[in-house]
């Protein structure tokens, strides 16, 4: 797992109630030798994924079967350009590709974090957060990676009780709502 904070599981009482260990969860259910490598980190952008994450990640030697990207917020609060998140998440998902070819690759679109009680109604960052979000479901698609589109997600679901203390980050009820509409994509 490579990402941010979300990625990381912020928000949630504990890894086990994250959207990813739940969806690591239902994926390893019955197979013992299951594991999971997060290297997902609070703060990261789509730059520290590749400059960080991924070169971490050599040092697993592991045959990733499942890899799972979910990266962007952090880009749209730092308003890094939508050139500049696209360049760096088509690498992201090329390098993933090539080292794990044969790997079932998840990339999570980008959240609409203009919904967040935080930042209401701050259309430069909604439309930033529009195009990052296209940006990384074109590059899941040039990679024949599968897209969850979290952006859609924030669009169409209510995030009132969901939130942690934090009113940024989603609570066990949201991330549970997360590895919900993320399922899907799970094989």
């Amino acid at each position: 797992m490579f990402g941010d904070s979300l990625a990381a599981g912020v928000g949630a009482s504990s890894f086990a109630n994250s959207f990813i260990g739940i969806m690591y969860g239902r994926l390893a259910a019955g197979d013992a030798s299951s594991t999971i490598a997060d290297l997902a980190a609070s703060g990261a952008s789509t730059a520290d994924v590749l400059n960080s994450q991924l070169p971490a990640a050599d040092r697993l030697n592991a045959d990733a079967t499942d890899v799972w990207l979910c990266v962007g917020g952090n880009d749209v609060f730092h308003q890094t350009s939508a050139d500049a998140f696209s360049q760096a998440e088509h690498a992201v998902v090329e390098l993933v590709r090539a080292r794990w070819p044969k790997a079932h690759i998840i990339v999570f679109g980008v959240p609409d974090v203009a919904v967040v009680p935080l930042l209401p109604g701050n259309s430069q960052l909604h439309d930033l957060a529009t195009a990052d979000d296209a940006a990384a479901e074109d590059a899941a698609r040039t990679s024949q990676a599968d897209f969850v589109d979290l952006f859609a997600f924030t669009d169409s679901e209510s995030i009132a009780g969901r939130l942690s203390q934090d009113a940024l980050h989603p609570n066990d009820a949201g991330h549970a709502a997360i590895a919900a509409f993320a399922s899907k994509r799970l094989r």
